[in-house]
């Protein structure tokens, strides 16, 4: 019988702060839509340590004139578990 050596769970979010322009804002509602609706029961089973095992890659798009501005901490803050082993910052 075979078994799964990898797993994969893609998800995708979008932020937006229309008022303030402030791309911590916007960047952390995205991760949190891309989060919020999921629900992976199972994960225990499948992530060797469960969800604490979680090895998180996150990639951002934002406009290179607002990178500087971006507050990281902010943004991880909003993965509840897991650990984040790299962060992609591209221009988009």
């Amino acid at each position: 019988k075979k078994k799964m050596t990898q797993v994969m769970f893609i998800e995708v979010g979008f932020g937006v702060d229309g008022h303030g322009q402030n791309v911590t804002k916007a960047t952390v509602r995205a991760a949190r839509n891309a989060i919020e609706f999921n629900s992976i029961p199972c994960v225990a089973d499948l992530v060797p340590g469960g969800r604490h095992g979680l090895k998180l890659k996150i990639d951002i798009a934002i406009p290179q004139i607002y990178h500087k501005d971006l507050d990281l901490s902010q943004v991880y803050a909003v993965f509840p578990y897991g650990t984040i082993i790299s962060t992609q910052i591209q221009s988009g």
